[in-house]
């Protein structure tokens, strides 16, 4: 990991920059040496040989005083001196004269010397006869001479093992320089370079930190160079990433906030039908599909269902608006999908899903309504007419003919008016135009007074109406106009299905929390199947059930809207042949 690092890195490349430059000055004064020393032997052989050739001309070639140049010259060199009879003598010490000649005549070079008077400047390794213990490299310089007409040649040479130990001096020198300069370079780059690196660290540090989601790191600014300059710009972009990512995360919240709380699905697909995003109406959708199609499996973008597969196929193909109108679990739901686009291209599209169950229950209601309203008034409507035109054409008779005709007409119009102010309460309380006018009502008067206007028919029915009270004198605050309305309906409706000798029960309790009142009856009953709808506008159960006429099928919404305007709650039980409870309970 140290070697990855840029102190790393940087500590190797000066070492290796640091070992170059060493390598080559010591390649360079290696051969500086050798070439200055060299050089220097060969001059001072070439002098050597020239004096030793002017002591030849002045004194002849006398080997003793030769020696006596040999052992006074304080500048010695190993020194040959041959004939070219084959006399030889040498300085060197140890030296076979024999031998020394066969090596000079073996090299053509130095036997040109001799032979033709050329002078010769070479390097060869010096051979054991010439009086040395090893083999070792060296320098000859060989000079001609003359005297007397006899030829000769002076072979000086210089063993070069000087310069070799000099050059082996000067390398264990540079060697202990460059672990020297290796520990010094070392510790200055750890020093130098853990400064310049220190704010990288720090930026990397940062970066890090981003990386995580902190953006609100700052690194000080400690220069004014590049790193400085650097360092102050990253803090500069992380300011201004955390104010996007911050204006990014509001803008998201906002988008996510408007589409948790939109009524309808939206779902997010890109080409592939892979879901992007996907509000909790959408998740409920793909959910009831998915066990709509026997998945029973949780929310999973891998399982699309396939009307919306179809429609984005429909999408991607046409590139245009597709809609669809599918049944779900009972529930009626229209989809619309509209394709996204991205540089003229289609890349998905977006999905809103829409409930539309009781859009459709309000228009059935709404035809229903007009229908049954259209029902309603047609009835008496043609009986007044037709009543009206045979009185008109004297087709009754006698007075009592034309009386009967009138009553009939009295009382479809009377209907007819009961019908158009109950469809007026109705519409009053459903719009909420209904003032509740409350105050403390004492029950016992109360609901005997109401059971008492009733008397009349149950008499003409052989049927009985009890009041059940509990004791004491119970009381509430409620509107009793509109509560009398709700009793009579039920009353009302309890003698229309009760059979001669039949019995009618309104009952009151106290609770904890409100009042408790129903209105029972012994009469034919509701089945199962009416049970559900007995609330709604219109509606009513089989006629031929009826003991006398029926009424507009309004008595009931408009008894349950009224018990809900009082924050209460109504409900029915019945079986058929054994009679109908309803039951409503107001809040105190």
């Amino acid at each position: 990991m140290f070697l990855r690092s840029v102190v790393g890195k940087l500590w190797i490349t000066i070492l290796i920059l640091f070992s170059i430059v060493l390598a080559v000055l010591l390649f360079l004064l290696i051969q500086f040496y050798s070439d200055y020393y060299t050089d220097n032997i060969k001059k001072k052989l070439v002098e050597y040989n020239q004096t030793l050739t002017k002591v030849f001309d002045t004194y002849g070639f006398n080997q003793e005083l030769v020696n006596i140049y040999f052992d006074s010259n304080t500048e010695k060199f190993e020194t040959i001196v041959v004939l070219e009879n084959g006399t030889t003598f040498s300085s060197v010490e140890n030296i076979d004269y024999e031998k020394a000649f066969q090596y000079v005549k073996q090299d053509p070079e130095l036997l040109a010397v001799l032979q033709e008077g050329s002078s010769v400047t070479k390097n060869f390794d010096l051979p054991k006869e010439f009086g040395m213990d090893v083999n070792s490299e060296g320098i000859i310089i060989a000079s001609p001479f003359e005297f007397g007409g006899r030829k000769g040649a002076i072979y000086s040479f210089e063993d070069l093992k000087i310069i070799k130990e000099s050059t082996y001096a000067n390398i264990r020198f540079i060697i202990i320089a460059e672990i020297i300069g290796f520990l010094a370079i070392t510790v200055f780059a750890f020093f130098l370079v853990s400064r310049v690196t220190k704010p990288i660290r720090n930026l990397n540090k940062m970066a890090h930190e981003i990386a995580q989601g902190n953006f609100e790191q700052k690194i000080p600014v400690a220069t004014s160079d590049e790193i400085g300059q650097l360092t102050s710009t990253f803090n500069q972009m992380s300011q201004q990433m955390n104010e996007h990512i911050t204006a990014l995360s509001l803008n998201k919240e906002h988008l996510s906030n408007i589409l948790s709380s939109m009524i309808q699905g939206v779902i997010t697909l890109n080409r592939q039908g892979e879901i992007l995003v996907s509000n909790k109406i959408g998740d409920v959708f793909i959910q009831l599909s998915a066990f709509e199609n026997d998945q029973n499996e949780s929310f999973d973008e891998q399982h699309l269902p396939p009307v919306l597969s179809t429609l984005l196929k429909k999408v991607v193909d046409a590139e245009s608006l597709q809609t669809s109108e599918i049944k779900l679990q009972d529930k009626d739901w229209l989809i619309t999908m509209s394709p996204l686009y991205a540089d003229h291209q289609v890349y998905g599209a977006v999905a809103i899903i829409r409930e539309t169950t009781e859009e459709k229950r309000l228009d059935r209601t709404r035809t229903d309504f007009i229908a049954n309203v259209s029902h309603e008034l047609r009835t008496p409507l043609v009986m007044l007419q037709g009543y009206s035109e045979a009185i008109v054409d004297d087709v009754a008779e006698t007075q009592e003919e034309k009386k009967e005709m009138a009553q009939i007409i009295l009382d479809e119009a009377q209907r007819i008016g009961r019908l158009v102010n109950e469809l007026l309460d109705l519409a009053r309380i459903e719009a909420g135009h209904i003032v509740l006018e409350k105050k403390l009502v004492h029950l016992v008067p109360y609901l005997k007074r109401i059971a008492n206007k009733f008397q009349g028919l149950a008499n003409e029915g052989d049927a009985t109406i009890q009041v059940k009270i509990e004791p004491g004198d119970p009381s509430i605050n409620l509107d009793p106009d509109r509560i009398e309305q709700v009793l009579t309906n039920l009353i009302g409706n309890a003698l229309r299905y009760l059979p001669s000798g039949g019995r009618i029960e309104i009952s009151q309790e106290s609770q904890r929390h409100g009042m408790r009142f129903s209105v029972k009856d012994n009469g034919s009953g509701i089945s199962k199947e009416d049970l559900q709808f007995v609330f709604e506008r219109f509606y009513k159960v089989d006629k031929a059930r009826t003991r006398g006429k029926s009424g507009t099928g309004l008595g009931l919404t408009i008894a349950k809207n009224i018990v809900q305007a009082h924050n209460g709650i109504i409900s029915v039980d019945s079986e058929v042949g054994k009679g109908t409870t309803f039951t409503f309970f107001l809040p105190y």
